[in-house]
């Protein structure tokens, strides 16, 4: 079977992928172990991993081989070309080795501090986090196989001086770091996995797969990726799958479908495979697997409400379709805490049926945090797919007090937040930690504030110390 396909939206993805596969290759336990599916990051290959095992009801199986191709690392890739022969390496050329990242940084770090940026010379720290931010550039312009010396045509015209300035910078920072990768024979890592990508290509259009190989869920942004992609359709067993392909839009408005549109890389990405969105059709699964398929109606409903603004000024407001809002729930909160105690109590009422699952998508980081605190008092842990922000840390949390006394010269309240913080012991136990810090305040920080610094602090406590018969501890003193 070969073609391209799309697993509508509102069905479980990795769920509809994994119950394809085994309806077609698992009869035979073994056959499955000549499939490859290659999907978009590490975090789709354990979903993938996790609706095989949904999908074969936990008993074992052999698993396909599926690889991530958007974050994949340098070993993973390289493995693939594990069967290449001499000759073979030869005729695609040497690809240079990746910089490591730990020197790439320290060497554009001082780049940076030689050109002077602003006019001034940048502490370490400052030239550390703008040689990343750099690097980041570089990755993302090589990723996206953008042009450098482009960049004096992004703005036409008369440009202000300071654009001009930051420019030239930038421009000779790039110059030279391209000089110095070609002296040392290295390359970006972005770069690099763009020339593999391309050379796994090259290979499978020579010598393809004995197998069925499965490009699922990318939509082919990365230009490398998309001409991978159309490697494998022209392979003999080569599919390709499409994530929530829009098949119910009229033709006349898939036309309009522009760059700001969420369609528009689907489309994009169908140009350069030179395949009409007429011969997509939906990833067949039995109709008998365990998914969630979603609501053709709501598909509908999207697809209209998402029109492009000059198709929908043509179609104007057609009626919405049967059952297109079913489920659905509006509800006005007044405040930020109200609204994120409603979300939290809604999901704790989902989950107290046995067997379901509920997730919140959300883009507001302080409403999922609120939620998951709310979601703690009843002991319902969240699994947050963002991860927690450092400074929620507790490490973070004591580092930051730590900066933010110091940045107002110790002053009484961050002082007294930093020493009683958990973590700040001063080579002392915690609970005598804690006792010498309530007669620090005591003692110097309920009267007039002491003067800026660790001076300050030594002097109100020699004047405490002289107001006193009996002398005042000093727990700054391993600060120093």
């Amino acid at each position: 079977m070969r073609g391209v396909w799309t697993v509508p939206a509102g069905t479980a993805f990795a769920d509809a992928i994994a119950a394809g596969v085994l309806d077609r290759h698992g009869k035979a336990g073994e056959a499955l172990a000549d499939v490859a599916i290659l999907v978009p990051t590490r975090r789709a290959v354990r979903a993938l991993e996790e609706g095989f095992l949904r999908q074969s009801g936990g008993r074992p199986l052999v698993l396909p081989s599926i690889r991530p191709i958007g974050d994949v690392d340098e070993d993973e890739l390289t493995a693939v070309f594990a069967g290449e022969s001499e000759a073979e390496s030869e005729a695609q050329g040497e690809i240079a080795p990746a910089i490591a990242p730990l020197r790439r940084l320290l060497l554009l770090a001082r780049d940076i501090r030689e050109r002077r940026p602003g006019g001034r010379r940048p502490g370490d720290g400052e030239a550390l986090r703008l040689a990343a931010a750099l690097a980041a550039f570089i990755d993302e312009a090589d990723t996206a196989e953008a042009e450098m010396e482009r960049l004096a045509t992004l703005v036409e015209g008369d440009r202000a001086a300071h654009w001009q300035r930051t420019l030239d910078v930038l421009s000779g920072l790039v110059a030279g770091w391209r000089r110095r990768l070609a002296e040392e024979g290295r390359s970006d890592p972005a770069a690099r996995r763009g020339q593999l990508l391309d050379r796994l290509a090259a290979r499978w259009r020579c010598r393809p797969p004995p197998g069925p190989v499965i490009a699922a869920g990318s939509t082919g942004t990365v230009p490398a990726t998309a001409r991978l992609m159309a490697a494998i359709l022209k392979l003999p067993q080569g599919q390709v799958v499409l994530p929530g392909l829009d098949l119910a839009m009229g033709d006349a408005a898939w036309e309009k479908v522009g760059p700001t549109h969420p369609q528009h890389a689907l489309k994009a990405l169908l140009e350069r495979l030179e395949v009409a969105r007429a011969e997509v059709a939906p990833w067949p699964f039995p109709a008998a697997a365990r998914l969630p398929r979603g609501s053709e109606a709501r598909r509908l409903l999207l697809s209209q409400a998402l029109l492009p603004p000059q198709a929908e000024a043509e179609n104007g407001h057609g009626a919405l379709p049967q059952g297109a809002l079913d489920g659905l729930e509006l509800l006005a909160c007044v405040h930020p805490r109200e609204e994120a105690q409603t979300a939290a109590l809604r999901m704790r009422l989902e989950l107290e049926t046995p067997g379901r699952t509920v997730a919140l998508v959300t883009r507001d980081r302080r409403l999922a945090r609120r939620v998951q605190a709310a979601l703690r008092r009843w002991s319902i842990e969240v699994d947050d797919s963002a991860g927690e922000a450092l400074a929620a840390t507790p490490a973070g949390t004591f580092f930051r007090l730590a900066a933010e006394a110091c940045a107002q010269g110790f002053a009484p309240i961050p002082l007294l937040a930093l020493l009683k913080h958990p973590s700040c012991r001063l080579g002392r136990r915690p609970g005598v930690m804690r006792r010498l810090a309530r007669r620090l305040e005591r003692a110097c920080l309920r009267g007039p504030r002491p003067a800026p610094g660790i001076a300050g602090m030594r002097a109100a406590l020699a004047d405490a110390f002289h107001r006193r018969e009996r002398p005042v501890p000093d727990p700054l003193a391993a600060l120093l």
